[in-house]
């Protein structure tokens, strides 16, 4: 899961995104993600995302594990305030 699962940003905000993953047991971890967007802004390797344009964007995350390969988060709104 990538939280928040939503955000709604100007151009220039930043955001910061995480993981939250459950394991075989029940038991909640975080486990390390490799992060990525679709595009409109940049995401740092500890999930910061900047802003770069408006528009509609997805943030995704990539775990690698047996339960859990890939976690598809938030899409990011780009409004003017």
């Amino acid at each position: 899961e990538v939280i928040p699962d939503f955000a709604v940003l100007s151009p220039g905000d930043r955001q910061y995104f995480a993981t939250t993953a459950m394991d075989q047991f029940g038991n909640s971890f975080v486990p390390k993600a490799k992060w990525s967007v679709s595009g409109g802004g940049t995401i740092s390797t500890k999930g910061w995302f900047t802003a770069a344009t408006r528009g509609q964007f997805k943030i995704i995350a990539k775990v690698d594990g047996k339960k859990a390969k890939m976690v598809v988060g938030p899409v990011v709104q780009m409004v003017w305030r």
